[in-house]
Parts: C-alpha cells; structure tokens; sequence
C-alpha cells in the first residue's frame, strides 16, 4: 500500500495499528500465443464471394469475370475460402456455405495471429495472468485469464 493510500485512510479515520512485510511469489511466463480476431473483407475475398452466391462456381470463369486470371490471386483468395469454411466445392463448382454468406453480410472475416514469447506475468493478488502491470485509469492492464 502506498503512503498516500495510507494517509487517506488515516484522514478517513482508520488507526494504523502495524505492518508486516511480507513477500509473494511473482512468476514470469513465457508462451507463444495464438489469437483470432475480426477483420474487414480484402476486395478479392468480398468479389470472389459475391459471384459464387450469384450462382458463378466456376474458378476460371470468376478469374475471367475479375480480369484476374493469371492463375495466382484468384485460385489462393479461393482456397483460403475453402480453407475458413466460407465457399464449398462439389462436382468442380463452388457454393456459398452458411458461414461464407454470414461472412459476406457482415463483410468481416476471421484472421489468426500468432505472437511468440510474450511475457505474461501473475499479479498474485488478484490471481491473474496479465501482458502488463501498468494500470492506470485511462489504460488498465489487459488480463488474460483467472487462473483455477
């Protein structure tokens, strides 16, 4: 407790009888993290989407459509549709999933990050997994979790 705390408390009219010293573990993890969060639809993602729920599955016809058919951009925004679940591909045509129309509606996609050796360090005293200790009112420290 700092000594403007206790001065307030004294003021406030609480008796400070003691104080004891005392030491708590403080424990430094290193982990590598991954994180997943919202972002917006990239032009490609968005128009690749929009032909194949206008009933457009065919890839070489949406790359002819775009005016991007170099055999690169089209064919990698397609299979990182398929790889989020967003397009679907049966008998050489693509389809519109669920997931790839709520994406289309809400024109934001999921993306991973992974950040590796971030220091998480336990604030003992409220028994918390933190990035930082640094907390005041405008920025509190992020918390990661409540530990068991």
């Amino acid at each position: 407790m700092s000594g403007e705390r206790v001065a307030q408390l004294v003021a406030e009219g609480f008796e400070l009888i003691e104080t004891f010293r005392v030491g708590l573990p403080h424990f430094v993890w290193r982990v590598d993290i991954d994180i997943e969060f919202d972002r917006e639809l990239r032009l490609v993602e968005e128009t690749v989407l929009k032909l194949v729920a206008a009933d457009l599955g065919d890839p070489a016809r949406i790359a002819a459509l775009m005016g991007l058919d170099d055999g690169r951009i089209v064919p990698t925004t397609v299979v990182d549709l398929l790889r989020k679940g967003a397009v679907s591909h049966r008998d050489g045509r693509f389809g519109l999933t669920p997931m790839g129309s709520n994406i289309l509606e809400r024109a934001a996609t999921r993306e991973t990050a992974r950040l590796d050796a971030v220091e998480l360090r336990h604030d003992p005293y409220r028994n918390e997994l933190r990035w930082s200790f640094d907390e005041t009112d405008a920025a509190p420290a992020q918390v990661v979790g409540r530990l068991p």
